[in-house]
């Protein structure tokens, strides 16, 4: 698909000293291309001085490696068709655009909750919910795993409160193309490249040099990004342990593995349920993935840990590419239907601690 420039209004939001959140204004009818501000619609919010922003539900977008604003079509397709309460924003985090190279999840995972804080004190009691794509579904992941061992380190039990009376905490969470970088390594690089960046990365390690990058010659066939040794077994996550931290969404983890990640989403309170949105011509993962079987498995640890699963709207979708910047509309649209449905269930509520969200 041939670019096109183009303008997209919206409101910035500066979260941090160095970081900001992107957020979409819907195009209205009479917007121009020459008068850019009369696309805003519903009107800008106002942040609070004296009074109270109005109620909105949010929908953070965290994009994968090598993303940064707007570098992926899709969302101003999703922000467009949102219902009118809810609106879609994207944080940059430290690992945006070239960041990741030398970044981490955990640092990603402090950013994302810094911006959560900000953008509830901005707009009140509102929804919050999580839309990774790639590895942006790594940093929401985690983030709920950081968010149930801060419970679990308080010995918080059930959620009593109403759902936004936590800062931090988010209402759902969706896994937009969570695929395996370790998988998707092996498929680009081959098995010899493959281990050989592995055992170059360790040598780094070894020799006190964690943070330097590897030369571009051991990354090759991956991204064109200067990488440390730290992310990159991070992201290769050597055997036969597979212990990396990125390692979160690789098809051959057991059903124990997976208690440890996906199971322990049904640790929060308030439950975060999950819908996962898996696309069916994924090109970053290998052929022989059974992508319906792995999906399945990750719905049967969640289910039986009492969690959350949106198994109406979540799946895998037929046709649709990592990124789905080649697809045809009807794709796009169909990832739209899913996603606007998700979170209209999110909006209706109806469980709470013990409650199997079961569609």
């Amino acid at each position: 698909m041939p670019f096109t420039p183009s303008t997209h209004p919206g409101l910035i939001h500066r979260y941090t000293r160095r970081l900001i959140a992107f957020e979409y204004f819907p195009p209205s009818s009479s917007s121009s291309p020459s008068n850019p501000t009369s696309a805003i619609s519903p009107n800008p919010p106002s942040l609070p001085v004296g009074s109270p922003p109005p109620h909105r539900n949010l929908l953070l977008w965290l994009g994968g490696l090598g993303d940064g604003l707007l570098t992926v079509t899709y969302p101003s397709t999703l922000a467009a068709a949102l219902p009118t309460n809810w609106t879609l924003i994207q944080p940059l985090l430290r690992s945006s655009y070239q960041g990741w190279g030398t970044g981490s999840l955990e640092g990603d995972v402090e950013d994302l909750e810094k911006c959560v804080g900000y953008l509830r004190g901005v707009y009140g009691r509102c929804r919050v919910v999580v839309m990774g794509h790639s590895t942006g579904c790594q940093v929401g992941l985690r983030y709920c795993m950081s968010l149930a061992r801060s419970a679990e380190g308080k010995g918080e039990g059930p959620h009593t409160q109403d759902e936004g009376d936590k800062e931090n905490h988010i209402q759902a969470l969706i896994l937009q193309a969570p695929v395996s970088d370790r998988e998707a390594l092996l498929l680009l690089q081959g098995p010899t490249a493959y281990t050989g960046s592995i055992q170059l990365a360790q040598r780094f390690i070894h020799d006190g040099r964690p943070h330097d990058c590897l030369p571009t010659s051991a990354t090759a066939g991956f991204f064109p990004t200067p990488v440390s040794a730290t992310r990159w077994l991070s992201l290769a996550s050597p055997p036969p342990d597979h212990t990396g931290a990125d390692d979160l969404f690789s098809s051959d983890f057991s059903k124990e593995r997976l208690r440890g990640t996906f199971g322990r989403l049904a640790r929060l309170r308030p439950r975060v349920p999950v819908c996962v949105l898996y696309s069916g011509e994924d090109e970053f993962v290998p052929r022989e993935v059974d992508k319906v079987a792995l999906v399945g498995r990750w719905e049967e640890v969640v289910r039986e840990a009492g969690g959350g699963w949106d198994g109406v709207n979540g799946g895998v979708v037929e046709g649709a590419s990592h990124n789905m910047e080649t697809d045809g509309e009807g794709v796009v649209a169909e990832l739209v239907r899913r996603t606007v449905g998700f979170l209209e269930r999110v909006e209706r509520g109806g469980w709470g601690a013990g409650t199997r969200l079961c569609f």
